[in-house]
């Protein structure tokens, strides 16, 4: 799917960049947007400044240097520059992304109001440090949930909605715990059973069409982030991959039993096409779905 030049974030002010070339998607109440800044200036900027929250990660860059600075005329202090790292900017706090000699700059920018962190980070969020803009941070958690974030944004497949709001949930945790400094001290445990039952129930119930990670934490009266950990904690799986487990167990199980073509049972299990149908089952099952119905006949 090819970038499309977008006006959905409308920057306050930038200099030097010839063009953004930029994908929007929407997950668990936040605005994701995968950015590629193109300049052919010796110097670029732009105040990435908003009414929301805006967390920015990093993800490459093409020559020169970039990162966030609270003033154009004052570099931020940094022990290394390499793409990877992320900085936190606060709702109507002016904090730059600036580059020296960077022809392409890819990014990746959340968006969201500050009140969405508690029902997607209930208890674990820790207070005043999240009011202050912070200079680059590096974390593999972070660069790793951004770079598959920025894969979605790109390939824009409907049903990564359950894949979507996981990652934002472990991106926004990730952050925030190095912005704090602290983890939270609730150790790791289970779903209580009746939080199972229905969590399952909810899944089966939506296995074909679009799945809601905070419609599913909302039943079991959890935040998104406890319920995921909760969760995995309870089957072995996050949520998406036992969803997408349980989809390609339907797949299996029609393909056994009748003629129906791939790329209809691939629709009929909530996959948007057999292309992205084919590529899921072979993650799952090392072989295509072609292949597995015919060794399965013979």
């Amino acid at each position: 799917m090819p970038l499309a030049t977008t006006t959905d974030l409308p920057y306050r002010s930038k200099f030097g960049n010839d063009r953004v070339d930029s994908t929007p998607r929407r997950w668990a109440g936040a605005l994701v947007q995968y950015n590629e800044w193109h300049s052919s200036e010796k110097k670029a900027w732009a105040d990435l400044s908003c009414e929301q929250v805006n967390l920015v990660v990093i993800l490459g860059r093409h020559g020169g240097t970039c990162g966030p600075r609270f003033s154009l005329k004052r570099p931020m202090p940094a022990d290394r520059n390499d793409p990877g790292f992320f900085f936190w900017i606060p709702a109507n706090l002016t904090v730059y992304g600036f580059s020296e000699e960077a022809r392409m700059i890819r990014e990746l920018q959340v968006r969201f109001d500050a009140e969405r962190l508690m029902p997607i980070l209930g208890d674990e969020i820790f207070g005043g440090k999240l009011h202050m803009p912070t200079p680059s941070i590096y974390d593999d958690r972070v660069a790793k949930c951004a770079s598959m974030l920025a894969d979605c944004c790109i390939d824009g497949q409907d049903e990564d909605q359950l894949f979507g709001e996981c990652l934002i949930t472990s991106l926004l945790a990730a952050a925030v715990q190095n912005i704090t400094g602290k983890v939270s001290g609730r150790q790791v445990s289970g779903l209580v059973p009746w939080q199972l039952r229905i969590a399952k129930e909810y899944l089966h119930e939506h296995l074909v069409g679009e799945v809601s990670l905070e419609e599913v934490a909302g039943l079991t009266k959890l935040s998104l982030s406890r319920f995921a950990r909760g969760f995995k904690a309870s089957t072995g799986l996050p949520p998406y991959k036992w969803l997408l487990k349980e989809r390609i167990r339907r797949a299996q199980a029609i393909m056994a039993a009748t003629e129906t073509p791939i790329a209809d049972i691939a629709v009929m299990v909530g996959f948007a096409d057999q292309s992205h149908f084919t590529k899921a089952f072979r993650r799952v099952t090392g072989t295509t779905p072609r292949y597995w119905r015919t060794d399965r006949q013979r």
